[in-house]
Order: structure tokens, then C-alpha cells, then sequence
């Protein structure tokens, strides 16, 4: 039974709880179309920084409300790693260097939680070696254009999420039951690298170099889209699980 139970849960809860899990998604999408709005308009900071904190506040109040769906070790970790990327969210609105500091420190911090909440999936080591290679390349391109005092934060904060790409992948992909939204939900992490890289090439690299077209849109869009696929991934019960002989 208990069994059963966890396979549940990996499925979002089936049934009622099911559409538990999605029936706030439509409100999320609509707040998020209505902030990269704003991206476009000449509207007042506070607006549009209100407009950008709101979908993650919804989703945290999604985690903190979902107490059926997923067991409170999940739901705990996964509403601090929310919880830490708002912080980050919140800091980036401004442009002082020390809060880009603060928010990548925030974001760090997010992603630790991420890590542990996904540490009891299968290692999968060639995920983990394509997730660093991936962002070790986008490293490699872009490090000489950040200042100097910037290149260890930025590096070990890229390990972080690196590690949470492999983690959220591999949790995605050691349920006993696979669908397209567990695969969806496993490129959570790699949608965050894209959003971080776009990011920085908005923000470090001269334009006469590379220009990125609606780039606050762009990275926006990807990560709110990340963190949804990363809220989605289905909760892994036991480490390194795999099917016994009695399940098959």
C-alpha cells in the first residue's frame, strides 16, 4: 500500500489531486505574460518589480498549500529553494553591483536547496557529465567579459546550478512512471542555465559584441518557465531506487 502510494504521488496525485497540482498554473502563466509586458512598456520600477515577484509568490504559496501531494521533507525544501530564489529575484530588480552580489548569493543559496531536495534520485552520471560540460562551454565563453571580483562568485555559483540541472533531471527521469510532463520537467534545470547564460550576456557582454533581442523577455520567460518545470518534478521516495523484483 504504501508502495502504491508513492507511485501516487510521483504520478502529481492522480485524480483530484492531480488537478490540484495544475489548477493554478493558468493564474502563474497569466501573471507572468502580464510582467514580460511591462518589460516592453516604460512602466515605474515598483510596477514592474511587483509584476516579476508575484507568479514566484504564487508559487510559493502553491508549495506551502500542496500538503497532499507531496510529503513535508519535499514541500519544505522545495518552498526554501522558492523562497531563496524571490530573494534573488527581488534583489536583481536593481542594478547596483552588490545586488547582483546578493542575488546570485540568494539564487546559490536556492540551489543548495534544490540539490538536496533532489539528492535521493539515481546518479546517472552521464546526465551529470553533459549538464557540466554544457555549462562549463558557456563558461568558458563568457568569464572574461565579467570583472574580476566577479569570476569565483560566478563560478561557483554556476557549479550550484550545474548540480542542480543533473539532480532535477535524474529525479525526473528515476520515477517508476515516465510521461511527457517528467520529461518536461527534467530540462528544469537546463532552462535555468539558458536564463542565467542570457542573462549575463545582457548584463556583461558590450553590445557591439553580442546583443541578445528582447533579452529581459528572453531570460524571463526561461526561467519562469524553469522554475515551473522544476515545482513539477515528481518527488523520488528512496535513494538510488529501482525497481525490485516483486514491483516487476
Amino acid at each position: 500500500r504504501e508502495r502504491e502510494r508513492a507511485r501516487e504521488r510521483e504520478r502529481g496525485g492522480g485524480g483530484e489531486r492531480g488537478r490540484e497540482v495544475w489548477m493554478w498554473v493558468p493564474l502563474f502563466v497569466l501573471l507572468g505574460a502580464v510582467h514580460l509586458a511591462t518589460l516592453e512598456w516604460d512602466v515605474p520600477i515598483l510596477v514592474m518589480g511587483t509584476t516579476k515577484l508575484l507568479p514566484m509568490l504564487l508559487m510559493i504559496v502553491a508549495s506551502v498549500a500542496l500538503a497532499k501531494t507531496h510529503s513535508p521533507r519535499w514541500k519544505t525544501l522545495r518552498t526554501l529553494a522558492l523562497l531563496f530564489s524571490m530573494v534573488g529575484d527581488t534583489l536583481l530588480i536593481f542594478s547596483a553591483e552588490w545586488c547582483f552580489l546578493g542575488g546570485l548569493a540568494a539564487f546559490l543559496v536556492g540551489h543548495i536547496f534544490y540539490n538536496i531536495l533532489f539528492v535521493r534520485s539515481s546518479l546517472m552520471p552521464v546526465l551529470g557529465v553533459f549538464c557540466f560540460a554544457t555549462s562549463g562551454s558557456i563558461v568558458y565563453l563568457l568569464l572574461d567579459f565579467f570583472p574580476p571580483d566577479l569570476r569565483i562568485p560566478v563560478l561557483v555559483y554556476v557549479v550550484m546550478l550545474s548540480a542542480t540541472a543533473w539532480r532535477s533531471a535524474a529525479a525526473a527521469f528515476s520515477g517508476t512512471t515516465l510521461s511527457l510532463k517528467t520529461y518536461l520537467a527534467g530540462l528544469g534545470g537546463l532552462i535555468f542555465l539558458v536564463s542565467d547564460a542570457v542573462l549575463a550576456v545582457d548584463r556583461f557582454i558590450p553590445p557591439h559584441i553580442l546583443i541578445v533581442p528582447h533579452a529581459r523577455v528572453v531570460v524571463m520567460t526561461t526561467y519562469y518557465l524553469a522554475q515551473l518545470a522544476l515545482f513539477h518534478v515528481p518527488e523520488v521516495h528512496s535513494p538510488h531506487r529501482t525497481p525490485s523484483s516483486k514491483e516487476k
